[in-house]
């Protein structure tokens, strides 16, 4: 019996690490593979103005200021579209 016997708590832990560092990894790859819309490529995705993004961009979570241009998130704006359309189905229903 020169083997130790590990704490549950401990290998609980452990499996914790692991499953944090591979979300963490998922994570750190998808912003790698963002990119940053224009105000019109945004337009075109949700089928409305300049004018109305331009006036939403605050309240919009996926829009940054960069350099003074307004950009968004390609990744954020699927996640938003998504977030909308479950939120209507479940008003819906």
């Amino acid at each position: 019996m020169s083997e130790t016997t590990r704490n549950p708590f401990d290998l609980l832990l452990d499996q914790i690490r692991q499953v944090v560092a591979e979300e963490v990894q998922k994570a750190v790859k998808g912003s790698k593979d963002d990119k940053l819309l224009t105000v019109e490529e945004v337009c075109q995705v949700l089928n409305v103005t300049a004018q109305w993004v331009y006036h939403n961009g605050k309240k919009l979570p996926f829009a940054r200021k960069v350099g003074g241009n307004l950009r968004f998130s390609s990744n954020d704006l699927q996640r938003w579209i998504a977030a909308q359309r479950l939120k209507a189905t479940k008003e819906g229903s």
